[in-house]
């Protein structure tokens, strides 16, 4: 067993079963934190439009409020989502979700490409848009060979969704894991 944190999951790794748990962390402090420095406003009005603001910014915007609470649950609801919807072979299957408080997905051995090769591949696939979401797609490590195929291991962002709709059938035909 491997338990890994990450910014908004912590996941918890069962090769032997060949699945991967994934919770939400809901940053509850940092939330309290904002409610008080919202608090502090002196005015008002101007403390009535900063939390309309703030609460309108979408739950990927790692520092809008509904972020610190709910960032982990859309992320993994929306995996589960996506993998279900589409079944699209350069996902890693999501097997269950519980409205997003718990994940079960199928475990996948993280790729160890070395060097600029990988990156380079993958630009090159998705004629560039893999640039618009680099933290998903530039580390090998996001990503495992089945049967030879690439699969990419966290899906949940809606960046990394437009990019796997538009060029997910590509990369999974045309990735060469001997590249160079």
């Amino acid at each position: 067993m491997i338990i890994k944190k990450a910014q908004d999951r912590i996941v918890i790794i069962l090769p032997t079963l060949g699945i991967v748990i994934k919770f939400p962390i809901i940053h509850f402090i940092f939330f309290l934190k904002f409610l008080k420095d919202a608090y502090q406003i002196k005015h008002k009005i101007r403390k009535w439009d900063y939390w309309k603001v703030m609460w309108r910014l979408s739950a990927e915007c790692d520092f809008a409020p509904k972020a610190l609470l709910f960032k982990g649950l859309s992320v993994n609801w929306n995996e589960f989502w996506f993998y279900q919807t589409t079944h699209n072979p350069f996902l890693q299957p999501t097997y269950f979700s519980l409205f997003g408080l718990v994940n079960i997905q199928k475990y996948g051995e993280p790729c160890q490409f070395e060097g600029k090769s990988f990156w380079n591949q993958i630009y090159n696939l998705t004629k560039g848009a893999a640039m618009k979401d680099g933290h998903h797609f530039e580390n090998p490590a996001n990503f495992s060979l089945y049967n030879g195929k690439l699969r990419i291991l966290d899906y949940g962002s809606s960046k990394t969704r437009l990019i796997v709709k538009k060029y997910g059938d590509k990369i999974v035909t045309d990735f060469d894991p001997n590249y160079t």
